[in-house]
């Protein structure tokens, strides 16, 4: 169900309250009338994955992190608020103020069009929300949202799909009568009389009315059967959408079984074919093993649901003795893939373009697509931290940084799909 301006404003309202935010008169007047704005730049964010993409990564920003307000994804929120709002990003708690526009505005279906890619930017929130206490809580809710498979069912509006049954305009025929009891009986009573020829009028009436009554007749006849015939189109162009859309449902299905078979087939193997050898034999440690099974697992979850798949991943990791517990900064997982990329770098496939340029522009949040911008350039990790804004010091896991090799390169996978 599409919620409404009032709906909106008022979670603005309550996600001022919870982050200690208090905007004066016409600071509050001005986030309210920016909300429209917001809200039609994230209904854009559905065909357009730079927009889900920036948005995603100012809600990643960390306002302590200075330079935020010059990030490309910062400069293109400030596009959408400069009617509403002309000097956003000038103040010490604007990004709070943008975030918490951007949180308010987010679609309830998390999953429509490509503002289904912030699930595959989901694991830089894990250290995006350390140090933020007062906006974990809501950063968690809209992580559980994005993050939530009902969505998938769901119209793209939020609404009841319409009711596809064609509605006809077709009139019952009711039938008409041909009785002409009195005229009849008008001409028996002159029978006997000496003046029955001058019942011709009488007569006359009769035959009018039969006449009268079998045109009638012959138009509701000719009526009835194109009316018949236009239904008769109706319902194969309903029945016809009905197939087509069940064969579209069964394709889908039929996708996602090969796909989960194929994946399925793929950890029981546990076979890498870009290198053609069994996983079991690659150099195991930080690198070369994670980046090509997060790899080749991606391609073959293109058409599946995100979570399990990366549960999958990491179970298989585990299976083939990798210790998915091993916790270690993130900018040493960060190392361990350089140096795997340059090892493999002929087998390494490119970037997308169209990431490869947002990626550039701003990698806030996408450390392992920047890493690959950097191995492509033979360039060091030098500006790690500033390019993509995180802290490299927080430790993960190797299960967590697996899924993020996982995410991030189904979001390269599915951007170059879509080019």
């Amino acid at each position: 169900m599409t919620e409404s301006a009032g709906d909106i404003g008022e979670r603005l309202s309550e996600l001022w309250t919870s982050w200690g935010l208090s905007p004066d008169v016409a600071l509050g007047d001005v986030q309210q009338r920016a909300l429209g704005a917001v809200s039609a730049w994230l209904q854009q964010g559905e065909t357009d994955p730079e927009v889900a993409i920036r948005a995603v990564q100012v809600l990643l920003a960390d306002p302590e992190r200075p330079g935020w307000n010059k990030r490309a994804s910062w400069i293109a929120l400030r596009r959408v608020l400069k009617e509403a709002w002309a000097n956003a990003g000038t103040g010490q708690d604007h990004l709070l103020y943008g975030q918490a526009l951007l949180l308010a505005a987010w679609p309830n279906d998390a999953l429509a069009g490509w503002l289904s890619l912030a699930q595959l930017m989901d694991s830089a929130c894990d250290e995006v929300m350390r140090g933020r206490e007062r906006q974990r809580e809501d950063l968690a809710r809209w992580r559980t949202h994005i993050r939530s498979p009902r969505h998938a069912d769901e119209q793209g509006d939020g609404t009841e799909a319409p009711n596809s049954e064609p509605q006809s305009e077709f009139t019952v025929y009711k039938g008409i009568s041909l009785t002409t009891q009195s005229a009849l009986q008008q001409v028996q009573n002159y029978q006997s009389s000496g003046h029955f020829p001058h019942v011709g009028p009488h007569i006359s009436q009769v035959l009018h009315e039969h006449n009268t009554a079998l045109s009638t007749l012959d138009a509701a006849v000719v009526r009835t059967s194109e009316e018949i015939a236009q239904y008769g189109q109706d319902l194969a162009a309903y029945v016809g959408q009905t197939v087509q859309g069940e064969m579209c449902r069964m394709r889908d299905e039929s996708t996602r079984s090969r796909a989960e078979l194929n994946l399925l087939w793929w950890g029981q193997a546990r076979y890498c074919r870009a290198l053609r050898s069994p996983y079991r034999r690659l150099k195991s440690g930080d690198g070369v093993l994670l980046w090509w099974a997060a790899r080749e697992a991606a391609q073959l979850s293109c058409s599946l649901e995100v979570e399990p798949a990366a549960a999958y991943l990491v179970e298989t990791l585990h299976a083939l003795g990798e210790d998915i517990f091993e916790k270690k900064p993130l900018f040493h997982w960060m190392e361990g893939l350089l140096a795997a990329l340059r090892d493999a770098r002929p087998a390494v496939p490119p970037l997308s373009r169209r990431l490869e340029q947002l990626a550039k522009d701003d990698a806030l949040g996408l450390p392992v697509t920047w890493v690959r911008l950097q191995a492509a350039a033979n360039e060091p990790l030098t500006g790690a931290a500033g390019a993509v804004g995180l802290d490299l010091d927080a430790e993960i896991d190797r299960g967590q940084w697996a899924s993020w090799l996982f995410r991030e390169t189904l979001l390269d996978l599915r951007i170059a799909d879509s080019t």
